[in-house]
Order: C-alpha cells, then sequence, then structure tokens
C-alpha cells in the first residue's frame, strides 16, 4: 500500500507539471502537438527519477529508464491517437484534448509500467 500511495503522490506531481507546462505553451499559441511533446519530455523526466527514488527506492539505473521510457513511448502514442482523434475528428477544444490525452496516458502508465518497469 505504501508504494501504491507514493506512486500516485508522484502521479498528481508529475501530472501536474506536466499540465502546467502544456497549458502554458498551448496557451502561448505554441502548435498543440510541439506543446504537448514538451510538456510530456519534461513530465517523463520527472516521473522516472521520482518513481526510481521515491516510490521504488531504487537507484536510477539505466536498464530501468530503457524500460520506462519504453512504456511513456508507447503510452504518449496513445496520448497522440487520443489528442489527434479528439482535435481533428471530434474538433474539441485543445485544451480539453490535451486532457483527454492525459488521461489515457495516465491509465496506460500505470499498468505498463507496473508489470514492465517496476516489477
Amino acid at each position: 500500500m505504501r508504494y501504491f500511495l507514493k506512486y500516485i503522490l508522484v502521479g498528481l506531481v508529475n501530472t501536474g507539471i506536466t499540465f502546467i507546462v502544456i497549458l502554458i505553451l498551448t496557451l502561448s499559441n505554441i502548435n498543440l502537438f510541439i506543446s504537448n511533446f514538451i510538456g510530456y519530455a519534461l513530465g517523463i523526466a520527472v516521473s522516472f527519477t521520482l518513481n526510481s527514488i521515491f516510490t521504488f527506492e531504487k537507484k536510477l539505473a539505466v536498464s530501468n529508464a530503457a524500460r520506462f521510457l519504453g512504456v511513456a513511448l508507447i503510452c504518449y502514442g496513445a496520448n497522440l491517437a487520443v489528442l489527434f482523434v479528439s482535435s481533428s475528428i471530434l474538433l474539441i477544444q485543445p485544451i480539453i484534448c490535451q486532457v483527454i490525452g492525459m488521461i489515457f496516458y495516465t491509465v496506460c502508465g500505470y499498468f505498463l509500467n507496473k508489470k514492465i518497469t517496476f516489477k
């Protein structure tokens, strides 16, 4: 239970940082996909560092980083697909698209990191 609570805390911090960066860039009229990429790149780095050191109390290791990055890329692909469909096909407002994409990314990330990265 302790690890789960820490994972949730790190997720809140990471999601907050990611969303704030995306929000600022999107509201600054930076391209929707560029804003998304920059926000997630920063968020992935913060998430890996905090989950390694704080949540799972492990040293930062290249092997874990590679698995974490692989999971992040899969989840980011899901995020981009949702972002594309919600913005281009469903014509949802950009900030709402980002929120929907973040939800998909977070759910995907939790399950894959639990099974692959920090097993």
